[in-house]
């Protein structure tokens, strides 16, 4: 296995990227389609990374940089197979080099005890709840990454 982080290139890959949104939780616990997925992966201003094995794309990460919160991780995702093989970090990482080149903070939401870890070990910070955000009963934990105060 041969990871490469980088922006995505072509429309396959976007695509791509809608399907690992519309085929994992939580986006499809809450019922996102495909095609929900695939203008949210073309939307202005939303930078998309892929982890690609060859030809193949592993995972995902959707970068806001135009938000309120300025730095925004829209949503990360990795394929199934390729999921405890340090994916998720790589592409955290990569983004987070692009982001504190321009601001100090890192701003997502996370849903799931699993991403909760995962985030965590990541160096990143629970700041607050949302409750019901998406459905009744499912919370959205604000989690944030800083290098230091805006000012």
């Amino acid at each position: 296995m041969d990871i490469k982080i980088r922006r995505a290139q072509s429309e396959e890959e976007l695509k791509a990227c809608a399907e690992l949104f519309t085929d994992n939780d939580p986006w499809k616990k809450i019922g996102e389609t495909y095609e929900y997925n695939y203008d949210k992966v073309h939307s202005p201003g939303t930078e998309v990374y892929v982890a690609m094995d060859n030809d193949r794309v592993a995972g995902c990460l959707l970068l806001e940089m135009d938000s309120t919160l300025k730095a925004f991780v829209r949503g990360l995702v990795v394929s199934e197979e390729y999921r405890s093989k340090k994916i998720g970090s790589a592409l955290l990482k990569h983004i987070e080099e692009r982001v504190f080149s321009e601001t100090k903070n890192v701003f997502l939401f996370c849903s799931s005890e699993r991403g909760h870890r995962f985030y965590k070990a990541n160096g990143y910070e629970e700041i607050g709840v949302i409750k019901d955000l998406n459905q009744p009963g499912m919370h959205e934990t604000i989690f944030r990454k800083t290098i230091g105060t805006l000012h």
